[in-house]
């Protein structure tokens, strides 16, 4: 194939660009810098003790470099999948081992999951150096969905954490489960048993829970 007009043929370029997904810099020459894999990982990490979170990060594949001891992946780390619950750590740290009966010598390592990014396989091989590794999930579908998948990556899976009294904390939410999610669960539950009876309870009281609400104070929700 020949070009006869190589101005129109640049002018054609621009506004049919290929597609390059090698890495996302090339990509970002026809803006699809979001349809190509990211070559670095990050993950932010809150170590007991410690007042401020620290990042681990990977610029290639499993060259991971994090500003702790070694020591710390003899503890248990707990994913959390949200950001609030992740940066007070005290807090859900509080919560974890008292409401959700995590009976553990040492003080947990908490990693925030950020949803689907948790599951790169770069991060895997990270949290699979932790003695052992639970999830804290949103308490629907798709924060279910993610904890299932994670426990089936890892190699050292503990617990799905959900709270002891989960009656209690559906009886203050009002976050209403639309139908298509209770099938969506149902058949969740059928793919990973050990999410069943967490899944029944939502469906049966068509509610869902995300976990932000166990920061609350019961002065926060005296009223309800």
């Amino acid at each position: 194939m020949s070009i006869t007009n190589q101005t129109d043929f640049d002018v054609l370029r621009r506004l049919y660009p290929m597609k390059d997904l090698r890495s996302k810099a090339t990509a970002a020459l026809s803006g699809h810098s979001h349809d190509a894999k990211s070559r670095a990982s990050l993950l932010n990490i809150s170590i007991p003790y410690s007042e401020q979170p620290v990042c681990a990060t990977a610029l290639s594949k499993g060259e991971w470099i994090f500003p702790f001891e070694e020591s710390e992946f003899d503890h248990d780390a707990v994913i959390v999948e949200n950001l609030e619950n992740f940066l007070y750590s005290s807090e859900t740290r509080r919560f974890i081992t008292r409401a959700c009966s995590l009976d553990t010598a040492d003080p947990l390592v908490l990693i925030w999951g950020g949803g689907c990014a948790a599951e790169k396989e770069e991060c895997i091989e990270f949290f699979q150096r932790f003695k052992c590794i639970h999830v804290l999930p949103d308490l629907d579908y798709e924060g279910l969905a993610i904890a299932s998948r994670l426990a089936k990556k890892l190699g050292n899976f503990g617990k799905f954490l959900v709270p002891d009294d989960i009656d209690f904390y559906l009886s203050i939410s009002s976050r209403h489960m639309p139908p298509k999610e209770s099938e969506k669960l149902q058949k969740l539950s059928i793919e990973e048993p050990r999410l069943s009876p967490i899944i029944v309870k939502l469906v049966n009281a068509e509610l869902t829970l995300e976990q932000e609400v166990y920061l609350l104070e019961p002065c926060d929700y005296d009223h309800v």
